[in-house]
């Protein structure tokens, strides 16, 4: 997702439309209660693209608990700690922080790889991912 003031159901929508079209749809899809998850659009669009809507229960975040825990990372390893001197820098500073958290640092839930490492497993046919052709 790009850095923005504020994310809509069609912007993520957008973004799940490149990961369907990349990977296929998941059997089941689970999303915090976030405005931008909640939309009609999204909701509607779920289904139509193969996948099952799994909203998190209201005030249950622990049913979510890996996903919920990102935004206060990021807040305490990006926002807290730089300065920005204009939405250009904050937007040229997601990036780095972005290309730095997906293609250096290992997750443990991933085996010890990256994100982009365990990515390109799934492109390969790993993880029980069909093989990407090559047009993804």
């Amino acid at each position: 997702m790009p850095v923005a003031g504020a994310v809509t159901g069609a912007a993520v929508r957008r973004v799940l439309a490149r990961l369907v079209g990349r990977r296929g749809a998941p059997r089941r899809w689970r999303s915090a209660n976030g405005a931008e998850f909640i939309r009609e659009v999204l909701q509607q669009w779920l289904p139509e693209a193969g996948a099952e809507a799994l909203p998190v229960a209201s005030a249950s975040p622990w049913e979510n608990g890996f996903i919920e825990s990102f935004p206060r990372r990021f807040r305490d390893e990006f926002w807290e700690r730089a300065a920005f001197e204009s939405v250009a820098d904050a937007h040229a500073k997601g990036k780095w922080f972005q290309r730095e958290y997906n293609t250096i640092r290992p997750r443990r839930a991933l085996d010890y790889k990256t994100p982009k490492e365990f990515s390109d497993e799934c492109d390969r046919g790993l993880h029980g991912q069909p093989p990407q052709d090559g047009n993804g």
